[in-house]
């Protein structure tokens, strides 16, 4: 990559593995050539070469993560009755803290972050209004975040496991099998329309064990190692 690009930002480490992924992502696209590279990671890091090349483009990706997350933070933060003064404290803490990943960063935590914000918005919303948890669009979506995230990188689908996992004691506990069901097929959707496309690319190009096996399992193996 262009020694010129983006300095003094610093994309070393594992980082600079995953623009690299990203790189021959795009390349297979625009060649017609397969790939076992297709993780939600190495998806995004492609998206950010079409904005710029290198370091750069990673870069973009990245400022996009972050601004979205910011967003839906402070949105998240009007919900409660603080003063302006106090929301602007607690957002420049997080970030305080959080932005060091910047430029040294690029993992797979960083975006799934304004997902996670998002889950966390809706679930807050459903139970601030009093009202049942999630409606079947929010489910379908709730599928297709988990098979993101878990995609993305297992332990960055902490929030979408706490959710489901929460929907799921409390279905028991109120004895309302037939609601859970109903939960679970509409997130079945979601992860389906999520994995569908992934399996499609695999068959089409006759390498779906080694896609598997190198996102599926190695992200699981990760897991459990940290």
């Amino acid at each position: 990559f262009p020694s010129h690009d983006m300095k003094p930002y610093y994309y070393g480490k594992d980082s600079i593995y995953y623009i690299y992924d990203g790189v021959i992502f795009l390349q297979s696209l625009l060649t017609g050539q397969a790939t076992t590279n297709t993780s939600t990671l190495t998806i995004i890091e492609a998206i950010g070469q079409i904005f710029s090349r290198g370091k750069t483009g990673a870069f973009i990706v990245e400022v996009i993560a972050w601004t979205a997350f910011a967003s839906g933070l402070l949105y998240f933060l009007k919900q409660f009755s603080l003063k302006a003064s106090e929301r602007i404290f607690i957002w420049l803490t997080v970030f305080a803290f959080l932005g060091l990943t910047i430029g040294d960063g690029n993992f797979g935590e960083t975006y799934a972050l304004p997902i996670s914000m998002l889950l966390i918005i809706l679930i807050y919303r459903d139970i601030h209004l009093d009202r049942e948890l999630g409606s079947w669009v929010q489910y379908i979506f709730y599928g297709f975040a988990f098979g993101l995230l878990v995609n993305l990188k297992v332990i960055a689908s902490a929030t979408i496991c706490a959710i489901i996992g929460t929907e799921v004691i409390f279905s028991f506990i109120m004895k309302s099998y037939q609601r859970l069901f109903k939960k679970i097929a509409w997130m079945a959707l979601g992860l389906s329309l999520f994995v569908i496309p992934y399996v499609a690319y695999g068959l089409i190009h006759h390498n779906l064990g080694l896609i598997l096996s190198r996102y599926f399992a190695s992200g699981a193996t990760y897991a459990v190692t940290k």
